[in-house]
């Protein structure tokens, strides 16, 4: 692993700075930082090593690390100290990073590697575009199987504040963490969550503060390996990149997210309702059908106080016939329904009714009803010419 930080100025393209350390085959690995002197990087003005050996003598570990640079002489290195167990940001006080004025331990206990036995990494990002006072970092603790989001609030982040976004991390330290700063108050980012390594997603975060200590996080369609984010078009304009090694190993999709708000939510539409000027609505709730691409919309209404529900595509949201669930009327309250189910068999709905919890599920005859809607007229029809026929005979 390793990273590079180019000035923005286009001009100025014969500084650029990268880290890396030397190999995952060998046991001791070091983490170097390298000052570049020309476009290409194929001299340098320095290439200094800053630490000598930070996996523990594990073989073939991966070190997760992050640069960024404020100016030439003021870079700051932020890396998981796999021997000690701790996560370091070095600001550097020179343009080779030589020399530094602080090495502050943001966490002491983010995991350790195993002499020879265990790797543990730990996916780390930083931006101090705010200013070099108030860089902001996101880490994966791996001791904690949580990601945290750190806002510095002096030089080298010798104070700070923690907060936790995320405490179902799972797998995430064989993953990534990203990290993109709009303002200050407006720092997003991506990390990967789920308590079950092997089947975690992608989840983008939105922070409204300073030290995100308010925001939300939207879960992405298939899971990452890993993520990258830039918001250079705005809070509204971001875009993320990332892979899903989950579905081949050798075939590995790239997906591209084009976010068109600040939270990356999906854009509302107010589409057809499936109840119009009803009276006595109580309580409603929605399900989708993920084998049939259906939404059912339940509700509890009218004078009866009955339940009743509704089922229309999902692409084209043109509500169908009304159904009842054939509660028993009267004192109905609080219907529910799951999120999603796979097939109508895996659809329903509980309620309260008096003091009983009720559960009911789609008629068995539903889909023979929807079927046959469509061709009543023509049945009727049919059977009125033929109870002519019989009559004429």
């Amino acid at each position: 692993a390793g990273d590079v930080f180019c000035p923005s100025d286009v001009s100025n393209n014969t500084d650029c700075k990268f880290i890396f350390f030397t190999t995952a085959e060998t046991t001791n690995d070091a983490i170097w930082f390298a000052d570049c002197s020309d476009a290409s990087c194929s001299t340098r003005d320095a290439l200094t090593s800053i630490v000598a050996d930070m996996n523990d003598d594990v073989a073939f570990a991966i070190s997760y690390m992050s640069l960024w640079c404020n100016a030439s002489a003021d870079c700051q290195v932020l890396f998981h100290n796999a021997v000690n167990g701790d996560l370091v940001l070095r600001d550097c006080s020179n343009s080779s990073c030589s020399t530094a004025n602080a090495t502050t331990i943001i966490d002491a206990d983010v995991g350790a590697n195993v002499a020879a036995v265990q790797s543990v990494s730990v996916p780390n990002a930083i931006d101090c575009s705010p200013g070099a006072t108030d860089c902001k970092i996101v880490y994966a603790d791996s001791s904690q199987n949580e990601v945290n989001f750190v806002d510095c609030s002096a030089a080298g982040c010798t104070s700070s504040v923690i907060t936790k976004i995320d405490d179902t991390a799972g797998g995430i330290m064989t993953h990534d963490v990203s990290l993109y700063c709009v303002s200050a108050t407006d720092c997003k980012g991506t990390f990967v969550g789920d308590t079950t390594a092997g089947s975690e997603d992608v989840y983008m975060f939105d922070c409204d503060d300073a030290a995100c200590t308010a925001g939300s996080a939207v879960e992405l369609s298939d899971p990452p390996f890993m993520s990258v984010i830039d918001c250079v078009g705005g809070t509204s304009d971001c875009k993320l990149a990332y892979y899903d090694i989950f579905v081949s190993t050798t075939d590995v999709p790239v997906r591209f997210a084009d976010c068109t708000n600040a939270k990356c939510l999906p854009d509302w539409t107010d589409a057809a309702d499936p109840w119009t000027g009803q009276t006595a609505v109580e309580t409603a709730s929605i399900t989708y059908d993920s084998t049939n691409s259906d939404l059912y919309a339940s509700v509890i209404m009218d004078t009866s106080d009955q339940a009743y529900f509704k089922s229309t595509d999902a692409t084209t949201i043109s509500w169908g016939t009304q159904n009842s669930y054939a509660f028993t009327d009267g004192t109905l309250n609080q219907i529910s329904a799951p999120e999603k189910g796979a097939g109508t068999d895996q659809l329903g709905v509980v309620l309260n009714q008096g003091s009983n919890f009720e559960f009911a599920v789609l008629p068995e005859n539903l889909w023979l009803l929807l079927l046959l809607t469509p061709m009543l007229p023509t049945l009727r029809r049919w059977g009125e010419k033929k109870r002519k026929t019989i009559r004429y005979l």
